[in-house]
């Protein structure tokens, strides 16, 4: 069977994208782009600092994992501070969202990176998004705690340690911290909802946590499964920040070339 190549765009969607490509490249700013690193520079910071923490300085297994479980609370944190305070913007935002993902899918079809559009749909609202979170991640912070005191681990002495606060001020600093005053400061115009709209964090947590219940052994949170998770964000991390970023560049810059 021979390729038939891309899809040909339709009138309909050439109009589509005559309406609406100007705005959504307007939105794809240098600060969005700043703020797309910023969000995997947060996994890549908290992969390295686990990594290192279990092999060069020492870290229990239930150490690494209260600070991964920390980390997802501060990132909570600050998503909640965002929808707070940008609310009205992020409201805007979350509603072109579609429209702005169906012209990127448009310009990856005029540039033959794929066949059609088929498959472009966006989430739900960031505020689902904060609630599945919150739930997902407070049963998973209650089986793990849970589980630690079963194994006869003393979570409060783990939380007091020096290797858990410096670990958990690291990714508060480095991570947390610089990408909420990206969201709080960007323009109206330019800001977008974060990619992580469907509770994925607080699910893919509760999932971890299971993981680590079922590797059972008395400290319970297996060091090579917790060093799978901190590998897992720091080549997650890379990756997109290397190759997916570059690439939604790529296409902005064809777009502009093309609208002027």
């Amino acid at each position: 069977m021979s390729d038939a190549g891309p899809a040909p765009i339709s009138e309909v969607d050439r109009a589509f994208f005559a309406r609406h490509a100007p705005r959504a490249l307007a939105r794809r700013d240098d600060a969005w782009f700043l703020r797309q690193r910023l969000v995997w520079a947060d996994w890549l910071v908290t992969g390295v600092v686990g990594l290192l923490g279990l092999y060069v300085f020492g870290w229990s297994a239930t150490t690494a994992a209260l600070v991964l479980v920390a980390g997802f609370w501060l990132g909570w944190l600050g998503d909640v501070v965002f929808a707070i305070a940008r609310g009205r913007a992020l409201a805007q935002a979350i509603g072109e969202a579609h429209d702005d993902e169906y012209v990127w899918a448009l310009v990856e079809v005029m540039r033959g990176r794929r066949r059609d559009t088929a498959g472009v749909r966006s989430g739900p609202g960031m505020g689902l998004s904060i609630v599945v979170d919150f739930v997902a991640g407070a049963v998973a912070t209650a089986l793990l705690l849970r589980g630690f005191a079963s194994a006869g681990i003393d979570v409060v002495e783990v939380v007091r340690s020096k290797a858990f606060v410096s670990g958990t001020a690291i990714l508060l600093a480095t991570g947390v911290l610089p990408l909420l005053a990206s969201r709080l400061t960007a323009r109206g115009d330019s800001l977008e909802p974060p990619m992580f709209r469907v509770g994925q964090r607080g699910i893919g947590l509760l999932v971890l946590v299971f993981a680590l219940m079922a590797a059972g052994g008395g400290a319970l949170a297996a060091t090579t499964l917790m060093a799978g998770a901190f590998g897992f964000l720091l080549v997650m991390g890379a990756i997109q920040t290397l190759v997916d970023v570059p690439h939604r560049r790529a296409a902005a810059e064809w777009l502009r070339r093309e609208l002027h």
